[in-house]
């Protein structure tokens, strides 16, 4: 008895796997903006609309520090009559570009007479360079990670 109730649950399964129909599925461009948080960065995210880092980077509002681009898969199916929206997770992800701001290596930073925790920072998670961001914080900066530093006017 348990095997029957096991195989019919199985066929259901099946049987509602079989009733999607009219996938449509697009592929959307976007872009994360970072800005400066309490704790950790916020961010917001845009549709690219075949408009280039720079691009946008020369729109955005002066709290962003950062862009991250990157491609999702969007669309809908129908299954047992509804329609359902689905989001794939992120895909040709960027890395970081810097919307201005100001590159330091460790020595800089010693000379600076700025807190003490960016310098452990810096040491401890062995981060050659930081940036400060025109914002005013500042990030690890990692060019060998491919991230860049963009001069905006």
């Amino acid at each position: 008895m348990r095997h029957q109730l096991m195989a019919r649950s199985t066929t259901r399964l099946q049987e509602n796997r079989m009733s999607t129909v009219n996938t449509q599925l697009r592929v959307v461009e976007l872009a994360e903006l970072l800005m400066p948080g309490t704790l950790f960065s916020e961010s917001d995210v845009v549709e690219l609309h075949g408009r280039s880092v720079e691009e946008l980077a020369r729109t955005v509002n002066n709290n962003v520090f950062a862009i991250v681009t990157y491609k999702v898969l969007e669309g809908t199916f129908e299954t047992n009559g509804k329609t359902v929206k689905v989001t794939s997770e992120r895909f040709d992800v960027s890395p970081r570009t810097y919307i201005g701001g100001e590159v330091y290596n460790l020595q800089q930073v010693k000379a600076m007479s700025v807190d003490e925790t960016l310098v452990n920072n810096m040491v401890v998670n062995k981060w050659p360079q930081v940036i400060k961001c025109r914002t005013g914080n500042w990030q690890p900066f990692e060019p060998n990670k491919g991230e860049i530093l963009l001069a905006v006017s």
